[in-house]
């Protein structure tokens, strides 16, 4: 899984609800990846077609590329609501578990 695409079609799919506008919670979510990530991760946020969305991804370079998380995060009535698409690969955490970690606090 080395592409958004990849993810978007073959990961593990997670929705999760904020009370923390798009924006807000795709800085925290960025903000934790670089904290929980190494010098090879990369997270990015970037407006979609679509009025108040975000897409999010999240990706480790180096050697053995990969996209870990991509996703977007949508205004609704009481904040926000992201539905994300997880990695099933890891070695050493579930997917649910690496969503868990980056949406920590978010």
């Amino acid at each position: 899984m080395s592409t958004p695409d990849d993810v978007r079609t073959k990961g593990e799919q997670i929705s999760a609800t904020f009370a923390n506008p798009p924006a807000s919670v795709a800085r925290c979510i960025i903000r934790n990846a670089e904290a929980q990530g190494s010098n090879n991760t990369i997270a990015l946020a970037r407006e979609t077609d679509t009025p108040g969305q975000l897409e999010i991804v999240i990706r480790e370079t180096g050697p053995y590329p990969v996209v870990q998380m991509v996703g977007t995060i949508s205004p609704n009535q009481s904040g926000s609501v992201a539905k994300l698409s997880v990695r099933t690969d890891f070695v050493f955490i579930t997917a649910q578990e690496f969503a868990k970690r980056k949406l920590s606090g978010c």
